[in-house]
This record gives C-alpha cells, sequence and structure tokens, in this order.
C-alpha cells in the first residue's frame, strides 16, 4: 500500500474513532436536539418588557463614556494594603483594550489570522495590565499603568485595618437610577 492510501486510511480511522462508526454522534446529536424542542415548547424562557440588569447595564456603559470622576487604588496582591491611589477620570482600562478588531479573516482560506493594532504592535490577549487616568492637581490627565489589580469607586475611600471604607460624608459622582423606564 502507498504512502498517500495509507494517510487516508488513517485519517479515516481517526475520523471514525471520534464520531463513532456506528452513528452513536448523531443519534446523541439528535436526541439533544428533541430534548431541546421539548423544552423549548413546555418550559419556554420567559418574556420581559424591562431588564434591571440591561437597564443597569446600559446606565453604566452611558457613564462609562462620560468624565466621571473616580477614585482608583491599587492594593499588594499578597497583603491587601492599598500600595498607589489617585483621583482619576473614568474607569480603569485593561491593557489589553483594542481600538481595532483584534483579528482579520484572511478569505483565501477562511481562516482567522490577528491584526496589528494602528501603533503596528499585537495586544496580548492574557495581559494583567490596567492603565488608569489619574488626574493631577492642575486637573490634567496624567495616566498611570499597573500590572496589579486596580479598583476604582465613584467616591474617595480611605484605608482602616487594611480595609477602603467611603470618606465620611463623601458624595459619589455617579448614581444610577434602578426605576423601570419602559419605551412602547
Amino acid at each position: 500500500m502507498n504512502l498517500k492510501r495509507r494517510m487516508t486510511m488513517a485519517c479515516l480511522l481517526i475520523i471514525g474513532g471520534l464520531y463513532g462508526c456506528d452513528g452513536s454522534y448523531q443519534i446523541e446529536r439528535e436526541n439533544v436536539e428533541r430534548q431541546d424542542i421539548m423544552y423549548a415548547k413546555n418550559q419556554p424562557p420567559p418574556m420581559f418588557d424591562w431588564s434591571l440588569e440591561r437597564h443597569l447595564m446600559t446606565e453604566l456603559y452611558s457613564a462609562r463614556n462620560k468624565a466621571v470622576a473616580t477614585y482608583s487604588y491599587v492594593r499588594n496582591q499578597y497583603n491587601g494594603k492599598v500600595m498607589s491611589w489617585c483621583p482619576s477620570i473614568g474607569f480603569p482600562i485593561p491593557a489589553n483594550a483594542q481600538l481595532t478588531n483584534p483579528q482579520k479573516v484572511v478569505h483565501s482560506n477562511g481562516g482567522v489570522v490577528s491584526q496589528a493594532e494602528p501603533n503596528g504592535l499585537y495586544t496580548s490577549p492574557s495581559t494583567s495590565g490596567t492603565y488608569v487616568m489619574c488626574v493631577n492637581k492642575e486637573g490634567k490627565v496624567v495616566p498611570r499603568y499597573y500590572e496589579q489589580h486596580v479598583e476604582a469607586y465613584l467616591v474617595s475611600m480611605v484605608e482602616k485595618n487594611g480595609i477602603l471604607e467611603e470618606v465620611i460624608g463623601a458624595k459619589p459622582s455617579l448614581t444610577i437610577d434602578p426605576k423601570i423606564k419602559i419605551r412602547r
């Protein structure tokens, strides 16, 4: 038997082993699909006029797009003590956030490849870095980069016995109204 024929046979055996020569994969898939149809018929998912979670997320997105005042704190990952803090603007931005789609489709084979950012670099999908837009005494934004986790609050905090607490009397720079708003 020539090499090409042996490779073809090996591939067929592997594929047959993965999917079951007896068609068990197909039978299982059909059973799961029938079960899903039965659930949809007898226990359909609920339909709502309004969603609190969607409303809160929508309001949060709107707030993230405004120059909301925040206070950002960086803790030591080993002992929890505050290492650094600053009055900031907006919420921390993960260092792997991208302005462009991180992938592009290669039409010749339908595959997907990484796409460079406008600066010509390829962003890591697994960084733990964070950018914080700190505001200095002159009111200018001075970005800081941290490899530690960053916490951002909408009110000034103070550390007491290793715990961050709101400064007494401090007012948050933003609140979200959880009231129902239905548009028809």
